[in-house]
């Protein structure tokens, strides 16, 4: 199978935003809890550039269409 092109850290800060924007719009549109979800977030993007270890990668590169 060919590779889509798309690098696996693009498609991390795709995943990344796109769970960011959807805590900060739930929390005001549903409950101020969903805030908690775009800190989560956050707080993993810290420490990921603080260790360089990142569980959204390690699970992206397991999908069939990252494998070379």
């Amino acid at each position: 199978m060919e590779n889509s092109g798309m690098s696996v850290e693009r498609q991390i800060k795709i995943v990344h935003g796109s769970l960011i924007v959807l805590g900060v719009a739930l929390g005001w549109c549903v409950n101020p809890y969903w805030y908690l979800l775009a800190g989560f977030i956050g707080a993993g993007q810290i420490a990921t550039g603080l260790t360089d270890r990142c569980g959204t990668r390690a699970c992206l590169r397991k999908m069939p269409w990252n494998r070379a």
